[in-house]
């Protein structure tokens, strides 16, 4: 695979899945997977080829015994069965799953640029090009000097592969395409025995530090009777280690620290124990996506495991030299038990360098479930020429105006338009679609494309730049290029999509469309949750707008209309303060009534029914109808209201607007609180109000929030009260039918959000023991 790897473009950023026999991915394996978001997802699989090159002598023995039988069986000569059984399509001759346990899961969860049809793209096999979607280097034009190779017969077995997943290894057909080239060469150094400690060193980081081997080698000389010279460690040169096999899959392109508070903080450093595939690839992948990751393998030779868990040791104690970084130590595997861990760290902090652990200045080491290690992604393979630079492209609505410009890639050459291709990510701030495979038909408009030529990504949209559905060989590079608009879905958009996986329809409910209004009306989640927030004073006069008694204001055929005096004493600020209290008043009156939240108008009495109602301002002409007799009358002193002491002039009036009312006896306060508060440490923020969830035959599902925080995926329940239903059988049914949902949805994410300061016991037990073990349940209380 290491091989395959090596002459695959970009082979170094690829990652790498060990899985069982039925092609079942490992559970931990997943939050890892989500984070790598890969673009194609292929399989790689045994071969009579692959096993000639892996045992020679095996595959000869076995290969003898099926010509003797062929021979035998057939009456040929064992010249010709040979022949037959050394046919070199037959030796590559390979079953790749084209469905896997996984693919329900993988189209439900992630995003590969694959199809409707199949997840896995295709396949690798030993000795052979890359498969379909990836590019083979030897269909480019570049031309290394040299390749570089290390002799690491003299080293175990497990080490070997450690040190090869740093270096790449060349397989013999690409050695040959080098080969052929004009004034090409191999240079190979051996790495002796002495020399572990720092290949080992070499392995995990890229590099040695040669101030620890200097001072090493001295004192080996001032107490071990050994020379005191520093190893001239040749595999460690600068220019040796650029041209690795896995280092000249990095044409144009390098590794790049995405900028986050862990940059400065310092993220835990990992070590992944055993000899499994699962845990080789775990630590493999993690390495590539996260950042720092040791596998640390476990050998049946105690003296080996002695060399090994010492230069793990020696690492881990010197690695934070000069950066004041106080970085944990995390120790985990996917197939040790924990007393097997905990044995491993005890012999790691036995060693000489291990002591140096335990110091206060030194890192700590713990034992570590798969499931605790974070798995946010800190490193992208990118092209060094385009990193830092910006282009912007316009919008209208929802959709580029015009075609998205391809950035090319700086150094890598095909040898022909079609002989390779590349990922261009597209990063829309504000707008960070969820990585779902569901989406892909969302984000391009009016293209003749290939399913998944356009993918939604953990980083952005990501573009395949020859994803058209048909390529013809022959063309120039730039006609070979997609030509797409992007779109940016809305979030209703999005989750009906989503929910449509399993036959569900969204739909929205009235409380949806009072909150939808509402958010109109005020111009944004952020200035409708500042107004409703409890402690504010706005809330106070809302309140009031909408309560059924008359302490202030004036209640007419059931709805409160208040008058600017009205709105000074709900301020409530006291007579020192009235001043402030009256310009807050006339600044809010105004400002609602700019915005269409409110209505100025004057309360006028019928001459003929005698029904008194309000009248806005724009109703008014020099005369009014009457709602209820519909006569049309002059505004004189006949139609003024009745007082206590008889009619009396009108006053002006404000009315809250009918939608606004509504949403606020409906209490949306609780989920707008909810979502603000969810809001306010996101960089991309998408979110709708209230929908109905409805499947044919089912009772319909109203669900209260929606949201897509940073590409994650959060739904949840608000409520005013402390429980999510009534009674313990309704719970239990409302629970069962939301985990449903939110299976269907691939949520991240569930949140409970309640007016009241706590949430009942028996609605946390009954959220917890469903949701909760699947996914995180956020609780939220307190919003009044």
């Amino acid at each position: 695979m290491l091989e395959c790897y090596s002459r695959t473009w970009g082979g170094d950023g690829n990652g790498l899945v060990g899985y069982t026999g039925e092609v079942e991915v490992p559970g931990a394996f997943w939050p890892l997977l989500r984070a790598f978001d890969a673009d194609q997802w292929v399989a790689f699989a045994d071969t009579r080829l692959g096993f000639r090159m892996s045992d020679p002598d095996a595959y000869e023995a076995q290969l003898r015994d099926a010509v003797r039988r062929w021979s035998e069986t057939n009456g040929t000569p064992e010249s010709e069965a040979r022949e037959l059984f050394e046919d070199e399509d037959r030796l590559s001759d390979a079953f790749v799953p084209i469905e896997t346990a996984d693919d329900a899961y993988i189209r439900r969860w992630l995003a590969p640029a694959a199809s409707q049809f199949a997840i896995l793209e295709g396949g690798y096999t030993a000795d052979r090009m890359p498969p379909h979607g990836l590019v083979d280097m030897c269909e480019l034009t570049h031309a290394p000097a040299y390749t570089a190779e290390l002799d690491l017969s003299a080293l175990p077995v497990s080490v070997q592969l450690l040190v090869l997943s740093r270096t790449g290894s060349l397989a013999p057909s690409h050695a040959a395409h080098l080969e052929r080239q004009p004034g090409f060469e191999r240079r190979t150094i051996a790495v002796s025995p002495e020399e572990l400690d720092y290949v080992l060193e070499f392995a995990w980081t890229g590099q040695v530090d040669t101030l620890s081997v200097r001072a090493l080698a001295e004192l080996r000389g001032r107490f071990g009777g050994e020379p005191a010279d520093a190893p001239r460690l040749g595999f460690a040169d600068a220019d040796f280690a650029a041209h690795f096999p896995l280092a000249q899959t990095l044409l144009g392109c390098s590794w790049h620290r995405k900028f986050d508070r862990t940059l400065y903080l310092g993220s835990p450093l990992v070590v992944v124990c055993g000899d499994s595939a699962a845990d080789f690839t775990y630590a493999y992948t993690r390495r590539r996506a996260v950042g720092p990751t040791f596998w640390l393998p476990v050998d049946d030779d105690a003296e080996v495991n002695r060399a090994v868990f010492g230069a793990l040791a020696r690492h881990l104690a010197t690695s934070r030299r000069g950066s004041g970084l106080e970085r944990e130590v995390l120790l985990t595997s996917l197939t040790m038990s924990v007393e097997k861990l905990e044995t491993i760290r005890a012999e790691v902090l036995g060693t000489v360098w291990g002591r140096a652990l335990g110091n206060r200045s030194s890192p700590t080491l713990r034992v570590c479930a798969p499931a605790d290690v974070p798995t946010e992604r800190k490193w992208l393979l990118a092209d060094s020429t385009h990193i830092g630079v910006e282009h912007y492209e316009p919008f209208a609505g929802d959709t580029m105006v015009r075609a998205l410009d391809l950035l090319k890639p700086s150094e890598a050459r095909g040898v022909s338009a079609t002989a390779f291709s590349w990922q261009v990510d597209v990063a829309a701030p504000g707008h960070q679609v969820p990585a779902r495979w569901a989406l892909h038909e969302l984000l391009s408009a009016g293209d003749m494309l290939m399913p998944g030529a356009v993918r939604a990504g953990v980083e952005g949209l990501s573009v395949n730049s020859h994803g058209k559905i048909l390529q013809i060989d022959g063309v120039v590079p730039h006609q070979a290029l997609v030509r797409t608009r992007l779109r940016l879905p809305g979030p209703f958009e999005i989750f009906s999509k989503l929910a449509d996986q399993s036959g569900a329809q969204l739909r929205d409910s009235d409380k949806g469309r009072y909150t939808r209004r509402m958010l109109e009306l005020w111009g944004g989640l952020s200035a409708l949750a500042e107004d409703l927030r409890s402690d504010g004073p706005v809330r106070k006069i809302l309140k009031e707008w909408i309560s059924a008694n008359g302490v202030h204001g004036r209640i007419q055929h059931g709805r409160k209309f208040l008058r600017l005096g009205d709105l000074v004493r709900i301020l409530d600020y006291g007579k020192p303060e009235l001043a402030r209290a009256r310009d807050e008043a006339r600044e809010l009156l105004d400002r609602f009534l700019t915005a269409s939240i409110a209505f100025r108008g004057v309360v006028l009495r019928c001459g003929l029914c005698a029904d008194t109602s309000f009248y806005r301002l724009e109703d008014l002409d020099p005369a009014y109808q009457c709602p209820r007799c519909r006569r049309r009358s002059a505004i004189t002193h006949g139609s003024w209201p009745m007082g206590e002491s008889g009619p009396f002039e009108p006053d002006w009036y404000y009315v809250l607007d009918e939608v606004a009312y509504l949403g606020l006896r409906n209490d949306i306060h609780v989920p707008i609180l909810a979502l603000a508060q969810m809001a306010k440490a996101s960089t991309s923020f998408l979110h709708m109000p209230e929908v109905i969830v409805a499947r044919d035959g089912e009772t319909d599902l109203e669900v209260d929030l929606w949201a897509i925080v940073d590409g994650r995926i959060v739904i949840g329940e608000a409520k005013k009260g402390d429980v999510l239903a009534g009674t313990q059988d309704e719970e239990t049914g409302r629970c069962a039918a939301l985990l449903r949902l939110a299976r269907e949805l691939s949520a991240d994410e569930f949140v409970m959000a309640s007016g009241a300061s706590r949430w009942r016991e028996r609605t946390r037990r009954n959220v917890e023991s469903t949701l909760g073990q699947e996914m995180t349940v956020t609780w939220k209380a307190g919003f009044r």
